[in-house]
């Protein structure tokens, strides 16, 4: 088993990696889960609902994570929107993470980047006229406006809805994970997003890791997250060329060979 004896920090929700610790544990790995985000409901579903029940004005939507993809899918259901109402529109995805998602809600995926990120989105339209174009982008609260932005300079026009906010946690265990770091216990820590590699960093004021680097490998599931965990001070040793599961574990794989 390739990843035998290793041991694996993951700083993801354990509700929202279950295909991540089965991979991992079949590949040997120990998977520790320390969740250093939540992720929770808007403050009001008030301008979400407003666009949903307007989606007849819009010609596109666009998903930049496939927690956006739920939290607005789910929204929908409650609403009694149909995904067959919801997929009259062209649907795009920035990565292939967030288009699986929306193929489980039964979508069809218009566009998916090569590269998983919000630019390599934009990127897939090139310089192409998009007057006439309105877009609904249904994100988080710390979303990015990079795609927004992008399409918009094209003569798109661009709605956002916040449906999910990421809030930062301490982990109760965060002391007991420490003493592993200071034993050298843990191999690979994870990030899937830049909070939440930001939110691991707040977790331990004043430097009391020094550089996680020199503790650990750091992997990341996208160029996104890596450019995060570099503006820590971070040096990510495996990043995923594929922004999914599999991808990332291919990454640490390929680490560690």
């Amino acid at each position: 088993m390739s990843l035998s004896g290793r041991t694996i920090l993951l700083t993801r929700d354990p509700g929202q990696s279950s295909e991540f610790i089965a991979e991992a544990t079949r590949l040997g790995a120990v998977v520790l889960p320390f969740p250093t985000i939540s992720i929770v409901g808007p403050d009001s579903w008030l301008e979400c609902d407003r666009a949903i029940a307007g989606l007849g004005s819009y010609t596109a939507l666009a998903f930049t994570s496939a927690n956006a993809v739920r939290w607005f899918c789910e929204r929908c259901s409650v609403l009694g929107v149909t995904a067959e109402r919801v997929g009259s529109l062209k649907v795009y995805a920035v990565g292939v993470q967030t288009g699986r998602a929306l193929e489980r809600w039964g979508l069809t995926v218009t566009a998916v980047p090569e590269k998983s990120s919000a630019s390599g989105l934009a990127d897939a339209f090139g310089s192409a006229d998009l007057r006439g174009t309105r877009f609904l982008i249904p994100c988080g609260n710390l979303a990015r406006e990079e795609f927004g932005a992008r399409v918009t300079a094209l003569g798109a026009t661009v709605d956002t809805v916040v449906v999910y906010r990421t809030l930062p946690v301490t982990p109760p265990d965060a002391e007991a994970v420490w003493e592993r770091f200071a034993a050298d216990g843990i191999d690979v820590v994870v990030f899937a997003s830049p909070s939440a590699a930001r939110a691991f960093a707040d977790a331990y004021p004043a430097g009391r890791l020094g550089n996680l680097s020199e503790r650990a490998a750091v992997a990341v599931i996208g160029p996104t997250t890596e450019r995060a965990a570099r503006d820590l001070g971070w040096n990510p040793v495996a990043v995923a060329g594929e922004s999914t599961v599999r991808g990332l574990l291919r990454a640490i794989e390929s680490y560690f060979r």
